[in-house]
């Protein structure tokens, strides 16, 4: 199979890649100890996350706490299950967002 050699093609002097292409390309893709380490800690970032704030609002504490505030929760077990995972979304967006709020 005869073909052209790639070290052989014509290659244009003018197509330089701007300071602006390189610094996107850096933040799209950049080292590869760093884009491995950085995705695998925001890969499980989320999880733990979600797992940390059911882990509080599990606590018995939690309940005592929640039945001062809306004493309807002490008998109610479904109502208490519903404020639970809102106070988890609304925890958890707020923590995960934490970098957006500061600013």
């Amino acid at each position: 199979m005869s073909g052209d050699n790639i070290k052989n093609l014509p290659v244009s002097s003018a197509s330089t890649i701007s300071n602006q292409d390189a610094v996107l390309v850096g933040h799209l893709f950049g080292s590869q100890d760093t884009v491995n380490r950085d995705a695998l800690t925001n890969h499980f970032k989320g999880p733990f996350l979600a797992a940390a704030l059911t882990g509080v609002v599990l606590l018995p504490a939690f309940d005592e706490l929640l039945a001062k505030f809306a004493p309807s929760t002490k008998d109610n077990l479904y109502m208490r299950i519903i404020i639970k995972m809102l106070v988890v979304a609304v925890m958890y967006w707020v923590l995960s967002n934490w970098v957006l709020i500061r600013k």
